[in-house]
C-alpha cells in the first residue's frame, strides 16, 4: 500500500473529515466555453439550413449532396442539443451549496444530500479520463478536448445506494436531484468532480472515497472503459454488492 494511501487511511481513522468547496471559477469556465460552443454549433446549424434550402430550391447539385448537406445539418443539431444538456447540468454544479464533498470513515456527503451512511453504500465506480484526452492527437482528439471544456466530465464518481429513495427524498438544493439516480428502492449518486474542482483536488476526493470504502469493506472499481461499469452498476441496482477487490 503506497505511502499517500497509507496517510488517508491514518487521517480517517482518527475521526477527521475531508470535506471541500466547490471552485466556482472551474465551473464558470466551462459555462463560457459551453456557451460560446452553442453559439458557434448554432451559427453553423443557421448557414447549413440556408444552404440547404438553396439546394433543394434551386434543384443544385445531386441528391447525394443535398443528404450529406442535411446529415451535417442533423449532426450539428444533435450538438446543440447535448451541449444544452450539459449547459443545464454546468449551472446546477454552479448552484451548489458547500461543502460539495465531505468524506468520513462513517459517510459521504455530496452537496443537498444527506450523509450517505458506508453501510448502505453497494459499491464505488470511478474513472479519470484527463490523462487520456489531453493525450490524443488529430481531429479526434481535438474534438474530445473541445466536447471536456464545453462540459463533459472527465472524473466522475458513481456509489451505488441501497435505499437510495430516500436519500432522494432528503436531498434539497439546485444539485441535489442531478446527483441521485433511483431505480425502484435501489440507485446511484453520480458527482461529476472536474465540473466543481481543479483535476488535482478531485483526484484527492476520489483517493479519500477509495480509502473510506476500503475501510468499510465497499468494493471499489476504477476504469477508464465505460464499459467495464455497465455490468457492477447493473448489479448495484439490483441490490447486490461490489466485491472489494484485493
Amino acid at each position: 500500500m503506497s505511502d499517500v494511501i497509507e496517510q488517508w487511511r491514518d487521517y480517517l481513522e482518527s475521526g477527521r473529515s475531508f470535506a471541500v468547496q466547490a471552485e466556482r471559477g472551474v465551473t464558470e469556465g466551462e459555462l463560457r466555453a459551453n456557451r460560446t460552443g452553442i453559439v458557434v454549433a448554432s451559427s453553423l446549424a443557421a448557414l447549413v439550413l440556408a444552404g440547404l434550402v438553396v439546394l433543394v430550391v434551386a434543384d443544385f447539385g445531386r441528391l447525394t449532396t443535398s443528404l450529406l448537406v442535411g446529415l451535417f445539418l442533423v449532426l450539428l443539431l444533435v450538438i446543440v442539443v447535448r451541449l444544452a444538456g450539459m449547459r443545464r447540468r454546468l449551472r446546477a454544479y454552479l448552484s451548489a451549496a458547500d461543502p460539495f464533498v465531505v468524506v468520513s470513515a462513517e459517510s459521504v456527503t455530496f452537496s443537498g444530500i444527506p450523509p450517505i451512511a458506508w453501510r448502505d453504500v453497494l459499491g464505488v465506480l470511478s474513472s479519470d479520463l484527463t490523462a487520456e484526452y489531453e493525450a490524443a492527437r488529430g481531429l479526434g482528439g481535438w474534438l474530445r478536448r473541445a466536447a471536456v471544456r464545453t462540459g463533459g466530465a472527465t472524473i466522475p464518481v458513481a456509489l451505488g445506494i441501497e435505499r437510495a429513495g430516500a436519500y432522494r427524498a432528503g436531498a434539497t438544493g439546485g444539485l441535489a436531484h442531478d446527483l441521485i439516480v433511483v431505480t425502484d428502492e435501489n440507485g446511484q449518486a453520480i458527482a461529476y468532480l472536474d465540473h466543481a474542482l481543479p483535476v488535482e483536488q478531485a483526484r484527492q476526493v476520489v483517493t479519500a472515497i477509495k480509502v473510506a470504502a476500503s475501510l468499510n469493506g465497499v468494493g471499489f472499481l476504477a476504469s477508464n472503459h465505460a464499459k467495464d461499469g455497465f455490468e457492477p452498476a447493473a448489479k448495484m441496482l439490483k441490490g447486490e454488492r461490489l466485491e472489494p477487490r484485493v
